[in-house]
């Protein structure tokens, strides 16, 4: 039972028990006015959990209007410092520097041996840091030795152990070690602090250091403590102090007070969320809790966001008394920062922005992958697109760092210096040589480009890759002021540099990588300031540091199985069956936590964030797994809630129907009642979807004033999908003007073509206005290359047949024998190494273990096929290869002048066909011939047809060869697809000439279809119902539904045409 008047009646040391809000609270005020009303200028010292708990309770007894003078908040590692740390600075030892812990593990891991148990992953970071976190452990719980044997892993253990605490013993102390000897030291405190007495505010859980201390404490000094408290399972997990407090002799002080039935739910919540059988609390009016579950992380911050609006706007709750307590910081904390940013809410983010997040950091980070790394393109390239550099200390004028991009992607450079120097080099020496297509400008950009990366790369080059700590800090500062200006954050940055050069007392030099890794680390720690607590922002903060503040209104997102509670993980190193032996053998001179209790830490976590809302209680979950798409789980947590609200048993299913549920659908566009809306963009979809629910426009009448691009947006959707005929929005063009372009710069009169052109606009004619009318073109990224791509392993196996039958037809002739099968076979092979050797040097192969896989599959096929064609009774004798019409030919004799061949339409028209002949084979009277187009690989089309105009090759390369060689008997020759890979098995898919005159009624329609469709500028997006624009370059371009567009207009006249040339078998 609670006493009257504690205060008045407690003994030397006194605890009292119970919610932070308002009973700890108000027994700490009376306890502060009670020793100020002895004396208003007596010291008192109050030990806190946070720098923040500390600022929180200084301001509450400031706006309460007691005396705080001379009161000093001060967190254990405070204390400890101010009691231990001169002392072991008398005794000649120093503080062990920041990250000097993880810089004498790393030290000590390279001496672990290959052969031993931890050998194999020594040199993992992932390793190294579950280290540290043991040995912090270790530390933190008094264990100098572990008093274990047996298993290997825990014998090198031990050693690694021991060496770790004489080399950072030496000369350093750690704050482990502040705390020990604080136990000692805390005779002290009166003389330091001008006190006999300490408060301990807001604690529930105590490292074996810290007991020490505390106990230690207790011996020369009255300790008024304030724990938090509830007596519910809910804070099961602070029982072991609380029995430690008992059996110091503290007296103990419930302040827990009954509830009543005019308790509303938020502030029953904390006591009844994890009794075995809540009390029934049904009020329906009652919503001072909610629960929101939004279908992502995303949306989820947006109601939140929401939320606070309604709150300050209906409920007159100030922005600086809402407070968001995050379980998952990394992950929520930008994701506010950014809503509230754009929302324009002031806020207060805990501990600040970390400098790695700033440009300046990110920046200096990037730089650091480049001096570590091998140079890739990608890290290039978003470094000089992201840092801020001094240009003109460079270039006469700032570069366009995205032409610059382009430049790289198509030099097709994957990493190194030696790619960098010798394509971009290559690709300049190429744009130079080309007359009809030279781009001056483009040139100019990409030399300026190569003459700084010359003196880049050389900067990088003369960057230590392993010295001391000072020699790389001034290394660094050195590269930074060379490329980057002074100002922004940079002070901060250089700060962060000079702060690493302490490291070098641990006297091990630093390579890189590490120095990257502890820079990072530096840089996560050092923060820049956004807003300040209670000073008109919303609070967003972790959790743990936020134990034992209150808001009225309190945001808790995050609330899914794995998120909050997080899924409990043993330490890797020392697992909890092992812990439990060392404590077992320690007999209270030492404690290790025990992982699996962490559990019922995370259950009293959440009940206190619940305690921390005075008014308002709103909690939310993300519904969707953002990379599968597929429901999450709502956390535990929230079932405890659930019947805590309602007093019944709550499943997951019964969840969504309590009163306070509400769901965010993830089809809604923007909430029904447009003064729910957050934004302007919320606001105008909230319009949009009320006239779509009514059918009354004049609720979106003034979107035609507002935004000029809606009335061509609402044109387009009118012109494309109100209409049964083809429109400039279907891709028809209709001006005169369009017209007039087209027929001067896109005409096929008088042009060179190939036959992919004919048959891309015969598959779709968008697609040819898309490629070749407005000329776009994909541009992978060189580095994506995992293995070697489809297009360059057909360029690869052309090159290497083209090379292979040069070679025959030198020894002898081109007609295969199976007697010289072995001899063709190591010519195969030089040839295969020539290509591969080639490839190799152009970056086309990806990774060396793939690429050794597709060098065998391809000599693998290659062999194949060169067997069946030796087995081949046709009779055919290969003559030419790789003729290429309009451009020359190569081959193993010499072949006839590469003139394009021209082709004249009904109307006078004429055109030029432009191509490259694989092979082509004679018969041998020459009466005959066969054109050979080699594919890696599935066959398409089908023999002798056209296939609606989408298998063009054969017969027009048919038709050329008869022309070229005139001997040759249009009936008598055909022309094939032959595959050559496993993937096609080998087929063939001829298209002969016989009976050309009906071929070749049916080709000249294909070609005049297409003609008169380019010059009329008919270039609809085509796509057969239920069919797939497959791996089509342009397909994100394309409005969803072009298939029942399409068929909703097919009857335009505009595509009669091109739906009889499609019939074409």
């Amino acid at each position: 039972m609670a006493n009257r008047n504690p205060i008045k009646e407690r003994g030397k040391h006194t605890l009292f028990l119970g919610p932070f809000q308002p009973e700890l609270e108000e027994a700490f005020f009376a306890w502060v006015k009670a020793r100020k009303g002895k004396d208003p200028f007596s010291p008192i010292v109050v030990l806190v959990g946070s720098n923040l708990l500390g600022l929180y309770l200084r301001r509450l007894l400031a706006q309460r209007g007691l005396n705080h003078l001379n009161l000093r908040f001060l967190t254990f590692i405070d204390l400890a410092l101010t009691l231990s740390g001169e002392v072991l600075e008398g005794e000649g030892r120093r503080a062990l520097p920041r990250h000097g812990e993880l810089v004498l593990i790393s030290s000590l891991v390279e001496k672990i041996p290959r052969g031993s148990y931890f050998g194999p992953i020594a040199g993992r970071r992932g390793f190294q840091r579950a280290l540290s976190a043991t040995f912090r452990d270790l530390a933190d719980g008094g264990v100098e030795t572990l008093p274990l044997q047996g298993s290997r892993n825990i014998s090198e253990l031990i050693d690694l152990y021991q060496t770790y605490r004489e080399l950072a013993g030496r000369e350093f102390y750690s704050s482990a070690e502040l705390f020990f000897r604080g136990e000692k030291e805390a005779r002290r405190f009166p003389g330091k602090f001008g006190s006999g007495e300490l408060a301990v505010y807001g604690f529930y859980d105590f490292t074996e250091g810290q007991k020490r201390l505390l106990e230690g404490c207790t011996r020369h000094l009255e300790i008024t403590a304030f724990m938090p408290w509830q007596g519910t399972p809910g804070f099961a997990y602070a029982s072991p102090i609380l029995n430690w407090y008992r059996s110091r002799g503290f007296q103990v002080h419930s302040l827990i007070k009954p509830e009543t039935t005019r308790n509303k739910l938020v502030e029953i919540m904390p006591r009844q969320v994890f009794r075995e059988r809540p009390e029934a609390k049904r009020v329906p009016e009652d919503r001072t809790v909610r629960i929101i579950a939004a279908p992502s992380e995303v949306q989820e911050v947006r109601e939140m966001a929401r939320e606070v609006l309604r709150l300050a706007r209906e409920d007159d709750i100030s922005f600086h008394e809402m407070g968001v307590l995050l379980r998952d910081f990394d992950l929520y904390a930008p994701l506010f920062l950014e809503a509230f940013q754009n929302l324009q809410v002031p806020i207060h983010l805990q501990g600040g922005i970390p400098l790695s997040r700033s440009q300046a950091g990110k920046s200096l980070l990037l730089l650091l992958d480049l001096v570590s790394g091998n140079l890739r393109r990608g890290e290039v390239m978003e470094f000089l697109t992201f840092a801020p550099l001094a240009w003109e200390r460079f270039l006469p004028e700032e570069p366009s760092t995205s032409l610059w991009d382009l430049i790289s992607r198509e030099a097709g450079i994957v990493e190194g210096r030696g790619q960098w120097e010798e394509r971009l080099a290559s690709w300049i020496t190429q744009q130079g040589q080309q007359e009809e297509e030279r781009n001056e400008s483009l040139i100019r950009e990409a030399e300026s480009f190569h003459r700084f990366l010359k003196g880049f790369f050389s900067a990088l080059d003369r960057f230590p890759r392993k010295s001391s700590w000072q020699e790389m800090v001034k290394a660094y500062l050195l590269l930074l002021e060379s490329y980057l200006p002074a100002k922004g954050d940079w002070e901060g940055i250089g700060d962060a540099l000079r702060a690493l050069v302490c490291l070098d007392a641990l006297g091990f030099e630093v390579q890189v990588p590490q120095f990257k890794e502890i820079l990072t680390e530096e840089l996560e720690e050092r923060a820049l300031p956004h807003g300040s607590f209670q000073r008109g922002g919303v609070c967003i903060s972790d959790l743990m540091p936020a134990r034992g503040l209150s808001f009225r209104a309190v945001f808790i997102p995050g609330l899914v199985e794995r998120s909050f509670p997080p899924s409990p993980r043993q330490d890797p190193l020392l697992l909890d069956p092992e812990r439990q032996a060392i404590n077992k053998t320690l007999e209270g001179r030492g404690q290790l936590p025990l992982k699996r209790s962490r559990f019922a830490e995370e259950k009293l976590l959440f009940a206190l964030a619940l305690g921390a809302a005075r008014e308002k209680l709103i909690l939310s979950y993300p519904r969707l797994d953002p990379s599968t798409g597929r429901e999450r789980i709502p956390s535990f947590f929230l079932l405890r809630v659930g019947e805590a609200l309602t007093g019944e048993t709550v499943d997951y299913s019964r969840l969504e129907t309590i009163p306070q549920f509400q769901r965010v659908p993830l089809s809604r566009m923007a909430p029904e009642d447009w003064a729910e809306a957050v934004d302007e963009g919320e606001f105008d979809l909230s319009q949009v979807s009320r006239a779509m629910r009514t059918g009354d426009r004049s609720e979106i009448s003034y979107f035609r004033r507002a935004f000029p691009v809606f009335n061509r947006a609402v044109k387009l959707a009118l012109r494309r999908w109100g209409f049964k005929a083809f429109t400039e929005y279907d891709g028809c063009l209709t001006s005169t003007r369009a017209r007039r372009l087209l027929g001067e710069r896109f005409s096929l009169a008088g042009q060179v073509l190939s036959p992919t052109k004919l048959e891309t606009y015969a598959a779709c004619p968008f697609k040819y206005f898309l490629a070749e009318v407005l000329g776009l073109k994909p541009l992978p990224s060189p580095e994506e290359v995992s293995r070697l791509q489809p297009l360059e392993r057909g360029t690869m196996i052309h090159e290497i047949l083209f090379r292979f039958f040069g070679v025959v037809s030198k020894k002898g002739g081109c007609l295969l024998r199976p007697n010289n099968f072995e001899e063709y076979l190591r010519a195969l092979e030089e040839a295969a190494e020539e290509s591969f050797a080639a490839a190799e040097r152009q970056g086309w192969t990806g990774y060396p273990l793939l690429w050794e896989i597709d060098r065998q599959s391809i000599l693998e096929d290659l062999r194949t096929f060169l067997k069946k064609e030796g087995q081949s009774e046709e009779g055919m004798v290969p003559a030419f290869f790789e003729v290429r019409l309009g451009h020359g030919s190569q081959g193993c004799r010499k072949g006839p002048p590469g003139e394009p061949i021209s082709l004249t339409l009904q109307d006078g028209t004429a055109f030029f066909l432009r191509g490259r002949m694989d092979r082509v084979d004679f018969s041998p009277g020459r009466d005959s011939l066969r054109v050979i187009d080699y594919k890696t690989g599935k066959l398409q089309g089908k023999e002798d047809g056209f296939c609606g105009g989408t298998t063009l090759q054969l017969p027009l390369y048919l038709l050329a060869a008869c022309r070229t060689w005139k001997e040759a008997d249009l009936e008598r020759s055909w022309a094939e697809y032959c595959s050559v890979t496993r993937k096609g098995k080998f087929a063939r898919i001829p298209f002969r000439g016989a009976g050309w005159k009906e071929k070749g009624a049916n080709l000249k329609k294909i070609l005049e279809t297409i003609w008169r469709g380019i010059r009329e500028g008919t270039f609809f997006p085509f796509r057969e119902m239920g069919g797939s624009c497959g791996g089509c370059d342009f397909k994100g371009l394309c409005e969803h539904g072009v298939d029942v567009l399409f068929e909703k207009k097919k009857k335009d006249p505009r595509a009669s045409a091109f739906l009889e040339m499609r019939e074409i078998p």
